[in-house]
């Protein structure tokens, strides 16, 4: 005989929704996309926990009407042990049932989670930043301010300030639910953000990346092929963490200078000093006095130089014509 749960409140953080306890079918519960992955291995050792304990928390579902007049419900909360109490054959599962439209299902179903320590760093970072697209449909008024706040920093110079203000309002209500700070919020939702979702699941079974904040840190500040490559280097090449990873990536693209081999005597050589570039070559390039201080800069950093890398750069800039200079500059970071 199915053992029913004590009632147990299993967090629910929309207080002005009060859901009733009851015995419900479990096949009449669907379970929808899910942010957090349901482990094999964890719901085999709850079954066998259920089977000899009984159940004592209930799941959470939202209440639904199906096409068919019939009621149906869909899970918020208790994948793991749904999977559970049907692995050892019960017919109804303790619920307690919710009235709530989709965007409160999500946010309590994210809440839930987000209270819970098993969570991985990165699991976290995802719920958080499912949880501030849902509070902003929810909040639309959160976007209004935002509009407004970034046009007037525009006009203010001031740059965008999109980053702090987006999360201001949201933060605050996040980090009171979940009981964490400003700082901790803003921080897992930055980072997640940066990391390619393809990344996000590869990682997501592998605790040395998927639950450790300096790595996900480390592979935030790459480029998502840098994220790519730097995470094949750690799953079949050797290396033991992102950021060793990052630094051969980095190492590279940027390798250290060489230093200068001083002679027998100690001598060192000076290159001739570069002729001035006629007033007359400038002003045909330019005839904004700060371009051209720009461009003599540049001739001298171009005759640093050496070989036939000079002359094939000095070949390429004269093939870029009306370039914007300012956009080639962005290439070339």
């Amino acid at each position: 005989m199915t053992q029913l749960a004590q009632t147990v409140d299993p967090a629910p953080l929309l207080a002005a929704q009060i859901g009733d306890y009851r015995a419900i079918p479990i096949a009449a519960i669907r379970i929808g996309p899910r942010l957090r992955y349901v482990r094999p291995d964890a719901v085999s050792n709850l079954a066998n926990n259920i089977a000899e304990h009984g159940l004592h928390v209930a799941i959470s579902v939202a209440e639904e009407a199906a096409d068919d007049g019939t009621t149906k419900f869909l899970l918020i909360d208790g994948a793991h042990r749904l999977k559970a109490c049907k692995q050892i054959g019960w017919e109804q599962v303790p619920a307690r049932v919710y009235r709530l439209d989709e965007i409160e299902r999500q946010i309590l179903e994210i809440d839930v989670n987000l209270c819970r320590e098993e969570l991985t760093e990165l699991e976290r970072g995802e719920h958080l930043l499912k949880r501030k697209e849902l509070y902003e449909q929810l909040h639309p008024e959160t976007r209004q301010h935002l509009a407004g706040a970034m046009a007037a920093n525009a006009v203010m110079g001031r740059g965008d300030a999109s980053a702090n203000l987006a999360l201001a309002s949201f933060t605050r209500d996040a980090a009171e639910k979940t009981r964490r700070s400003l700082r901790a919020v803003q921080r897992s939702i930055a980072r997640t953000q940066k990391i390619d979702p393809e990344i996000r699941d590869r990682i997501r079974d592998k605790p040395v990346m998927a639950n450790n904040g300096a790595e996900l840190d480390a592979l935030a500040s790459l480029n998502p092929d840098q994220q790519l490559r730097a995470v094949a280097m750690v799953e079949t090449q050797g290396y033991k963490t992102i950021r060793a990873a990052k630094k051969k990536l980095h190492d590279a693209v940027s390798p250290a200078p060489e230093k200068p081999v001083k002679s027998a005597t100690f001598s060192t050589t000076r290159r001739t000093p570069l002729p001035d570039i006629p007033n007359s070559q400038l002003d045909a390039a330019t005839s904004d006095l700060g371009k051209q201080d720009s461009i003599r800069k540049l001739r001298q950093i171009v005759d640093r130089v050496e070989g036939t890398d000079r002359n094939n750069l000095i070949a390429l800039l004269s093939k870029l014509g009306s370039t914007h200079c300012d956009k080639l500059a962005a290439c070339l970071l």
